[in-house]
This record gives structure tokens, sequence and C-alpha cells, in this order.
């Protein structure tokens, strides 16, 4: 009886962003390590064609390609797949919007996130403000120049940072951003 090739010692989570990269990117040892956990796990060859098939779904946006590799899943996918389309499904509307439109709010919701781990830095663990617009100067936040004025507002969680011909207003209240 002929033993499976010895994996080189890898994490999931490594194994799973190979799982995710474009083929025509990897490298020979990437393919090789591909290579050796298909044969070694024959699920691992139908997970990888599960994984890919989803990958160019999400570059080409197909019309009615996510319900085809759902129903793929549901059939032929391991539970963790099966749980993943779960949730999609659980938010199908917004998914097929996201695959339909072109336009994307990543990009705001990028800035909100940014925005709100800068404000939880400003505080302490008792919630007293530990940072004004040194800090924000210190982050690169805000590029002030010489004629840049900042002042404290008379809520000590409400910040306001203005400058001369540009006007940069940042307020963080405790009521409408979360720490």
């Amino acid at each position: 009886r002929q033993q499976p090739p010895v994996l080189p010692a890898w994490t999931p989570h490594a194994l799973a962003w190979l799982c995710m990269r474009d083929p025509e990117t990897l490298t020979t040892d990437d393919t090789a390590i591909l290579d050796i956990v298909q044969t070694a796990h024959p699920e691992g060859a139908v997970l990888y064609r599960q994984i890919q098939a989803f990958r160019q779904l999400v570059r080409t946006r197909p019309p009615d390609g996510l319900n085809g590799w759902m129903a793929d899943i549901d059939a032929h996918g391991c539970p963790e797949l099966q749980r993943f389309v779960q949730g999609l499904r659980r938010d199908e509307d917004a998914v097929q919007a996201g695959l339909r439109e072109k336009w994307s709010n990543g990009q705001t919701e990028g800035h909100i996130h940014r925005l709100k781990l800068l404000k939880r830095s400003m505080y302490d663990s008792v919630g007293e403000l530990r940072a004004g617009c040194e800090y924000l100067r210190e982050r690169r936040f805000v590029r002030l120049s010489q004629d840049t004025w900042c002042q404290m507002i008379n809520n000590p969680n409400d910040i306001a940072c203005r400058g001369g011909a540009e006007m940069l207003e940042m307020r963080f209240l405790q009521s409408n951003v979360a720490r």
C-alpha cells in the first residue's frame, strides 16, 4: 500500500489563502503544494475547484453564476462551504446586488472603519479622552499647516480641526460612533 506524500508544515490559514490565489500567479513551489494536497486528499481537489469557481464568479460576475455555484456547493460541498453558502443566502439580495452592480460602497466603509479605529484609540479604558490634535498629527490623519489651529469644543468628546483655505471637521461623538 502506497503512503500519501508528506505535506510540509503549512497552517490551514496559509493553505486557504493559497487556494484563493490566482493560479497564474502561483510559484512552482505553491503549485507543488496544491498538487500534494489534492493528491493526498481527494476532497481537497473538489474544494480547490469550488473555491476557484467562486473566485472566478466574483471576478467575472455572470448573471446567474451565483445560483449555480451555490447549488454545486449544496450538492457536493464540504460543510464549511455549505455554511458559507447559508450565510450568503441570509443576505442574498445584497450579495446579488454586489455581483450585479458596478459600484461599491467599500471605500466608504473603509473610511468609516478607519475613523472608528482612530476614535477608539483616542480614549483610554475608562472613557476619558487621552489624545487631541497632536495625536491626529502623529497618526498623519490630518496634515496641519502652520496656520492651522485646533481647539477643543465644549464637549470633550467632540473634536474639531480647522485650517487655512481648507476646513476639515471631525466630530467623534460618543452617541454616533461606538467605541
